[in-house]
This record gives C-alpha cells, sequence and structure tokens, in this order.
C-alpha cells in the first residue's frame, strides 16, 4: 500500500481517542478512513481523493485544537 495512504490511515486513527474523549462526531471520520482503505485496496484511489482527506484531517484537527471561548 502506498505510503501516503498508510500515514493518512495512522493519522486518522490515531485521532480517533481524542475526538471520542471531546465528544465530537467520528462516525465521518471513520467512513473516510474505510474509503481510503477500500480505495487503496481497489486501486480506484485518486491523488484528489488523498488530498481531499487529508485536508479534512487538518481542519478537524485545526477546529478541534482552537481555544475554548
Amino acid at each position: 500500500m502506498n505510503p501516503i495512504i498508510l500515514d493518512l490511515i495512522i493519522k486518522g486513527v490515531e485521532s480517533l481517542p481524542a475526538l471520542v474523549d471531546a465528544g465530537i462526531q467520528i462516525y465521518t471520520r471513520v467512513n473516510q478512513i474505510k474509503a481510503l482503505a477500500e480505495g487503496a485496496r481497489d486501486g480506484t484511489l485518486t491523488h484528489a481523493d488523498i488530498v481531499k482527506v487529508r485536508a479534512q484531517f487538518d481542519a478537524d484537527l485545526d477546529d478541534f485544537n482552537k481555544p475554548i471561548d
């Protein structure tokens, strides 16, 4: 499997416990991780798919790390 895809899957899985602890819905994140793995397995994952998921992971983590007002 492509190392970039594995890195995204690992990053997504590592973030799950913190998101759950914070009471954040993880359903979308789990589906993103599943889609990455399935796309890689099936050979249908495109570079655009990877960029989109990475951007969403980063945005979710930025939102999670915002200071509480």
